[in-house]
């Protein structure tokens, strides 16, 4: 069960250490003014990480060969590299909330915009009178074409009989009612559209807030949404630095017990290994022969 224990938890140290090297080198590549600056600065987040990651085992390995000068280094290291990363965290997590935040944030922008004009657009239907399709009204002006008054009038042109001006009078509200049917139509393939990019804005999470999880936690906690957001990108820069840094160690704790009893640790063995050394010396002792004050010999 130990083994299990420690090799999920290896597993986990593993994948921190990931994310952790993956943000940093994502957040600091960024920072490059040309390619090669990016690459240095990338190589110089990742030995960090690699640092952050084994220092913690190396404090616990100094302090109990008692090496204090090097446990005095590997703390200071440990807790340089450690800013260094957590710094480069924030950098990070605050930059793809940002993005996220601020796509949905056009999105809500754009929503409003398209709300905006279909509005106006099912109004300026509204104000149009009913009318019949264009297709129908263009071929009664069609068929109205064929009467003799069409071309006696010089396609309405000299239109001087009663007949012929009444004619062409009819053929005008014909003329009116089809820019007014062409009119309708426009519109109402423009509302089409509109409504098809609201549907699509409103799926991309537009007229929604900005930030939903800081959103609910605001309204769950009554405080205001930057302080949140800002707690949040703490929250996640602290969790995944924390859990690289000391996870590899975390891991190993399981191997270090046998049968619920913790073994004896490196300074105790050390400890049990000069006694016995001393022990070996004394027993060790050359043997020497003195006379006793009655002129017998005896072994001291």
């Amino acid at each position: 069960m130990r083994i299990i224990v420690a090799v999920v938890l290896f597993l986990a140290a593993l994948l921190a250490i990931a994310a952790s090297m993956g943000m940093n080198w994502a957040f600091w590549t960024a920072q490059g003014a040309n390619a090669e600056m990016s690459r240095v600065l990338g190589a110089v987040s990742i030995t960090v990480d690699i640092f952050k990651a084994v220092l913690p085992m190396v404090i616990v390995w100094a302090w109990a060969e008692r090496l204090r000068l090097g446990t005095t280094i590997a703390i200071l290291l440990l807790c340089a590299c450690l800013t260094f990363s957590f710094v480069s965290a924030l950098g990070f997590a605050s930059w793809s909330r940002g993005i996220a935040t601020g796509s949905r944030a056009s999105f809500s922008l754009r929503y409003e915009a398209a709300s905006r004009e279909l509005a106006h657009v099912d109004k300026s239907i509204s104000l149009l009178a009913a009318s019949r399709p264009s297709a129908v009204i263009n071929a009664a002006i069609e068929r109205a074409k064929q009467d003799k008054h069409w071309s006696t009038s010089h396609e309405c042109n000299e239109a001087t009989t009663d007949l012929s001006r009444g004619f062409c009078a009819n053929l005008g509200d014909l003329r009116v009612e089809l820019a007014s049917s062409l009119d309708r139509e426009r519109l109402e393939t423009q509302r089409t559209e509109l409504s098809g990019n609201i549907g699509a804005l409103m799926q991309a999470g537009a007229n929604l807030d900005s930030d939903l999880q800081a959103g609910i936690l605001s309204k769950l906690f009554g405080l205001q949404l930057p302080r949140v957001q800002n707690g949040l990108i703490v929250l996640v820069a602290l969790v995944v630095e924390l859990s690289a840094a000391f996870g590899l160690y975390l891991a190993l704790l399981p191997l270090r017990t046998t049968g619920g009893n913790v073994v004896k640790t490196t300074a105790l063995d050390r400890k049990d290994g000069i006694k016995r050394l001393v022990s070996a010396r004394l027993a060790s002792k050359p043997t020497r022969f003195i006379r006793r004050p009655d002129g017998q010999l005896m072994i001291e």
